[in-house]
């Protein structure tokens, strides 16, 4: 049993979803540890400190079906929990704040009672089965049980998930007081020296960033290094690319127009299909006021459009200024 009444915190009990929701912008919670730690696939680090500094609104996930369903299904995941490892399990009314920093909160799901342990109850599809063959949990469910333990100070942790709706799996998750420390010294850092200072973190794969101004903005110096480096990136994919479909092409050649192939160590199946089309242009010039109707415009990311700049000689620039540049287009 997590010893409750010593641990700081705050009660749940007739706390509104709105109170409960201004809370969690001001904290860290164990949710969001994995965010931090770049163990999360749906939301980045920037974007969360944008949610805690206020610049942009956390998305209300609540109605989304699989958090639906997760929410309704926890108390059924528990009780099953509790029969098939003959436990005990409790719900606490109770937010828990680290005794050290008051930033990282915990909102458990079920006491175990007596031992030091909580559980966490999960739910997942079908597709997602993979993730827990074995002895496997989810990189992001570990943090968070580990983040659970660094604040309640128990020693150990319980996973269930109730997976694709018709298979049930429970694993224990001991203390890891290395990995706990990684995970305390990243929010420290992400919260004082990023949400606090209101200085962002640097952006990751999966963030967008809106146009917003057509003029010219001087980049700083150290934008040379990593306009560099993605250009080198660009090249060696579109290299790899390329000779992905040359060989691709070669060994369709070799097949002769037959489907199917075989060599000594390999059978190659040459994979084609028939499918309906849209034709969009020709629907809009044949029904441009339907079209209009169903139109909706979106943002999307094109990607840079990079072009380097060389300065010219000035040897061999007579009667012009040393400033004059040559563009050649890289990317």
């Amino acid at each position: 049993m997590i010893n409750a009444e010593k641990l700081p915190g705050i009660s749940l009990v007739g706390m509104s979803k709105a109170e409960w929701t201004a809370r969690r912008v001001h904290s860290i919670g164990g949710s969001e540890i994995g965010v931090i730690m770049g163990f999360n696939n749906y939301k980045t680090p920037l974007q969360l400190y944008r949610e805690k500094t206020g610049e942009a609104v956390p998305d209300d996930i609540s109605s989304k079906e699989t958090v639906y369903w997760g929410t309704m299904l926890e108390d059924i995941v528990a009780q099953e929990f509790a029969k098939r490892a003959n436990k005990k399990v409790a719900v606490l009314q109770q937010i828990f704040i680290h005794p050290q920093y008051d930033f990282m909160t915990a909102n458990i799901d079920r006491d175990v009672l007596g031992e030091d342990a909580g559980l966490e109850c999960k739910t997942a599809s079908e597709y997602k089965k993979g993730e827990w063959q074995g002895e496997e949990i989810p990189a992001s469910y570990i943090l968070q049980c580990q983040w659970y333990m660094a604040i309640t100070g128990a020693r150990q942790w319980y996973i269930a998930c109730l997976i694709g709706g018709n298979k049930f799996d429970w694993k224990p998750v001991p203390r890891d007081d290395e990995l706990i420390g990684m995970m305390e010294h990243s929010a420290v850092s992400f919260w004082k020296n990023h949400v606090l200072k209101r200085i962002p973190p640097k952006a990751t794969a999966g963030d967008f960033f809106e146009v917003t101004g057509q003029d010219e903005y001087i980049l700083p110096d150290d934008a040379d290094t990593l306009i560099r480096e993605f250009i080198t990136a660009k090249d060696m994919k579109d290299e790899a690319d390329n000779r992905k479909r040359t060989l691709e092409a070669q060994i369709k050649q070799l097949l002769d127009g037959r489907q199917k192939g075989r060599t000594g160590k390999f059978t190659v199946n040459h994979v084609q299909f028939e499918s309906s089309v849209f034709e969009e242009a020709k629907f809009k010039a044949e029904n441009p006021q339907l079209a209009e109707q169903y139109c909706k415009k979106q943002l999307k990311e094109g990607g840079l459009r990079i072009k380097e700049l060389i300065a010219k000689d000035p040897k061999a620039a007579k009667g012009k200024k040393d400033s004059q540049t040559l563009v050649r287009k890289t990317a």
